[in-house]
């Protein structure tokens, strides 16, 4: 008898889900669903959602978040398409690293640091007794005259 029991009991049980779930689908079909917990942000008046102006900017952003990441990476794999497609293309990378290699470096240098330097200078050329030419990693190209106090 207990079996029996239990049996009718979990008959009702599931009937009374079908139940809900069909009566929730029909409340959105008729837009008339009221959710049983409402979003950050925003407040029940009614049967409608209305914003909450004190969470506003931060539900605001919450929504948002996920379309500006979307629009960010599509914009940097554009950049990186121009990039490549240009042939400027090695130039820009090196410019690139090489203001890497200076943020990541110290703020103020006491004296020279040979390992930054190795990484920003490409070539140098005597041009003259008194002048010299620094080709950096990204291919610009600076001329220093030196000092008779220097040689």
């Amino acid at each position: 008898i207990a079996q029996i029991y239990g049996a009718f009991s979990q008959m009702e049980s599931t009937n009374h889900s079908n139940n809900m779930r069909v009566s929730v689908r029909m409340r959105m079909e008729k837009g008339i669903f009221v959710p049983p917990s409402t979003p950050y942000g925003y407040q029940l008046a009614g049967r409608e959602l209305e914003i909450v102006p004190e969470e506003a900017d931060p539900a605001l952003y919450l929504s948002q978040q996920g379309e500006i990441e979307q629009k960010l990476r599509m914009l940097r794999r554009l950049r990186r398409r121009i990039m490549d497609s240009t042939s400027e293309d090695t130039q820009i990378q090196d410019t690139e690293i090489m203001l890497d290699c200076l943020e990541d470096g110290p703020q103020w240098l006491g004296e020279p640091s040979q390992e930054l330097f190795e990484s920003l200078v490409r070539r140098i050329v005597i041009v003259s007794a008194d002048t010299l030419k620094f080709t950096l990693l990204n291919g610009l190209e600076l001329t220093e005259r030196i000092g008779k106090a220097v040689r």
